[in-house]
């Protein structure tokens, strides 16, 4: 091989792995960045779902405490009725 054909195909060999480490650290940098988008994704879900437990905590309680309003109102108007009786009768 001449000298010419030699520094021919030492420089595209030169130039082949300086574009193999330009794309080698661009998928690093790719990779950095997928990664803290993850992790922005992974805080807001985690904040959504306490959140929505929250949110069946809050209506859980509030079906129990109309529950109890329910039934302290059906307990007065049995009252109200003993009363009605007596004054009738």
């Amino acid at each position: 091989m001449s000298d010419d054909a030699q520094s021919t195909l030492g420089e595209r060999l030169l130039e082949g792995v300086r574009n193999l480490w330009r794309t080698v650290n661009n998928q690093g940098r790719v990779l950095d960045h997928h990664g803290q988008e993850i992790e922005e994704l992974r805080s807001r879900m985690n904040s959504l779902e306490r959140d929505l437990h929250s949110l069946k905590t809050s209506r859980g309680i509030h079906r129990a405490r109309n529950q109890r309003l329910e039934a302290a109102l059906q307990e007065a108007e049995g009252k109200l009725d003993e009363v009605r009786q007596r004054l009738d009768g």
